[in-house]
């Protein structure tokens, strides 16, 4: 599946992406009490700067497709919301970056 994979601008978002399984994090980082934070980070967008998530909203029993644009910053521990954007017409792909 697809999971919370990073996309690049005009991925194709629609009912033909894997919505299940792949239960991943997106990015971590470790706490151990003995030594403080682990500056080894994992996940698939841990430094990722500036690409899409694929979103499936189910209004009534309807899919609307989306995408949130994100980056993570591994020296501040940060996650910033860039851009967002979700097709209003029910079961229409969207493409991420681009809004309807």
């Amino acid at each position: 599946g697809i999971g919370a994979t990073p996309l690049p601008d005009d991925h194709l978002i629609d009912g033909s992406l894997s919505w299940t399984g792949n239960q991943v994090y997106m990015a971590s980082i470790d706490w151990a009490i003995e030594s403080g934070w682990d500056d080894s980070w994992a996940g698939r967008w841990s430094g990722v700067v500036e690409m899409s998530m694929a979103l499936r909203l189910v209004v009534g029993d309807a899919n609307h497709y989306g995408w949130v644009k994100l980056s993570v910053d591994q020296q501040s521990g940060a996650m910033t919301l860039h851009d967002y954007a979700y097709q209003p017409i029910p079961e229409e792909p969207i493409r991420a970056g681009t809004h309807p």
